[in-house]
């Protein structure tokens, strides 16, 4: 499964990442995740899904209407989708994570 936080339909997650990251003595999943692995959530999507390379990650960002969706394609043309109920903010840089399921 493709793993993903914080869970869809939420707000998005605050925080300086990189520094939680250095000073965590929890494993990654868990730093990310605000301290608990039961805080990911799991793509869902309606058919077998194949993950392989290359892949394709997309943000559409809707800050007038207050809102974001996050798409992740694979070469097949499958997608699995996550709305999120708040938009980044358009005036700020932004720091985005993304790691493979290994070592924690």
């Amino acid at each position: 499964p493709n793993w993903i936080y914080p869970h869809c339909n939420s707000s998005l997650a605050e925080g300086d990442i990189i520094s939680s990251l250095e000073s965590s003595t929890k494993s990654r999943r868990e730093t990310i995740a605000n301290g608990s692995l039961t805080n990911w959530c799991n793509l869902q999507y309606s058919q077998q899904f194949n993950n392989q390379w290359p892949i394709s990650i997309q943000i559409s960002n809707y800050p007038l209407r207050n809102y974001l969706i996050f798409t992740y394609t694979n070469p097949a043309g499958d997608t699995q989708t996550c709305r999120y109920d708040e938009a980044f903010p358009t005036d700020q840089g932004m720091d985005i994570t993304i790691s493979g399921d290994t070592n924690g």
